[in-house]
């Protein structure tokens, strides 16, 4: 009796041992599922000094796009994505954002992403509005253009900055 308990036990070891495994070739495999971004307070006031509605990063295959709080009250967003198709592949299947989205339009050098907000209640202004994966041997790729259509139906050109270039942001 004892024996069979003893291999019973070293069964279950043996078990948990490779769930384990598994997990964890499934995390370092997968990296962009346990991927959040967060706006750095640095980011936050760059925007801010330089009187940005979005700021973006490209940084690990992702280009991360955050909203400033100055953006309030909108019914819809869009926004123009600009890529190198010799240099870029974006994943479509793998955006996330904090809303509904949808590709209106799929041009060979980029594509317009537009976000349809239910409600904004819930809006997270220091997480990314949303995130593009991508890949690609020297990226080039960046937000360079961005409306926002508010509640009274006026559209507002939002001021999009590159977070990844320091202090000085361009100016779309």
């Amino acid at each position: 009796m004892g024996f069979l308990k003893r291999i019973f036990t070293d069964f279950k070891i043996l078990a948990l041992a490779l769930l384990i495994a598994v997990v964890v070739f499934a995390v370092v495999k997968n990296p962009n599922l346990f991927q959040a971004s967060v706006l750095l307070l640095e980011d936050r006031e760059t925007m801010q000094a330089n009187q940005r509605d979005i700021g973006y990063k490209n940084t690990s295959g992702v280009l991360d796009v955050f909203i400033s709080e100055n953006v309030k009250d909108f019914t819809e967003i869009l926004f123009s994505v600009t890529l190198d198709p010799t240099s870029v592949i974006v994943d479509f299947t793998k955006i996330d954002s904090q809303f509904p989205y949808e590709i209106t339009d799929q041009r060979e050098d980029g594509f317009d992403i537009r976000l349809i907000p239910a409600t904004l209640t819930g809006l997270d202004y220091d997480q990314s509005l949303f995130m593009i994966p991508f890949s690609g041997s020297n990226p080039y790729i960046l937000l360079s253009e961005g409306n926002a259509t508010l509640g009274n139906g006026d559209i507002q050109a939002l001021a999009i900055g590159n977070l990844d270039e320091g202090k000085t942001l361009h100016q779309n």
